[in-house]
């Protein structure tokens, strides 16, 4: 049962992964705070199993996406700071921006299990797996990496070591970088 669990889900994986750029769907202004919001709603019993303390900065810039694929960026990047979360019973995720040399910079910072510097750069590697005793295909974070590069940006992990969190970071150039968003 786990067997067939595990290849349903790296088929639609595999699935969302060949989509991108060959489906191209309606892009539209973005309050990236209240899609995070959505997707929280939608993680289910896992998320509640592991006690999810999550912290959305209010009033995040706007952005012009397509809302389904940054909603995937957001369920995946959650998804991950709840599965390496080791051994805690609650995982404190903060999902904010910052601005950087111009470009606003959107992150989801863990409490997590951290991410040893040396793996840093495979991390978005297809089938990539940091633990292969923690569920999952390896196929994720490299379904991130295309749907934010598809959307003109660039994404990296920012994290001290193991025990330490990880901070996955990504900008996304049709941004607001004026007022946050008040309507």
């Amino acid at each position: 049962t786990d067997a067939v669990g595990t290849m349903a889900e790296l088929l639609d994986e595999w699935l969302d992964l060949s989509r991108i750029g060959r489906i191209v769907n309606k892009r539209e202004k973005l309050e990236l705070g209240e899609l995070a919001y959505e997707v929280v709603e939608t993680l289910g019993p896992h998320a509640a199993e592991k006690k999810l303390d999550i912290e959305i900065e209010p009033d995040m810039p706007v952005v012009y996406g397509d809302m389904y694929r940054l909603k995937l960026v957001l369920k995946n990047l959650i998804e991950n700071a709840l599965k390496f979360s080791g051994d805690d019973t609650s995982v404190r995720v903060k999902i904010g921006s910052r601005k950087e040399q111009g470009d606003i910079v959107f992150y989801l910072q863990d409490d997590g299990i951290g991410i040893d510097p040396d793996y840093k750069e495979r991390v978005f590697g297809l089938f990539e797996r940091l633990d292969p005793k923690i569920q999952g295909t390896g196929v994720g974070l490299s379904l991130v990496q295309l749907i934010i590069e598809n959307h003109g940006g660039r994404i990296w992990v920012e994290s001290e070591g193991l025990d330490c969190g990880s901070r996955f970071c990504f900008t996304l150039p049709d941004c607001d970088i004026g007022e946050p968003n008040r309507s």
